[in-house]
């Protein structure tokens, strides 16, 4: 995930092939964006834009597996 801090989009791009699904939540726990099956072939602009500045949690969740990232949104 780059850039981090961010103005307005973060690009994801995974190491494996697999299809995976995203999902952002605010620091209260809110969940404020998901997308599923995202094709891991090109990086996956998220964009951030239409969201307050804050600090953000990316959980990504592929083969079974989840990852959760912090964001920055400047």
């Amino acid at each position: 995930m780059y850039p981090n801090p961010s103005n307005d989009v973060f690009y994801i791009k995974l190491n494996n092939s697999a299809p995976f699904d995203l999902r952002v939540t605010d620091i209260t726990g809110k969940v404020v964006y998901t997308k599923k099956q995202i094709n891991s072939g090109a990086p996956f602009p998220l964009q951030m834009d239409a969201y307050s500045s804050g600090i953000y949690f990316l959980q990504i969740e592929a083969n079974n597996q989840r990852v959760t990232r912090k964001l920055i949104l400047n």
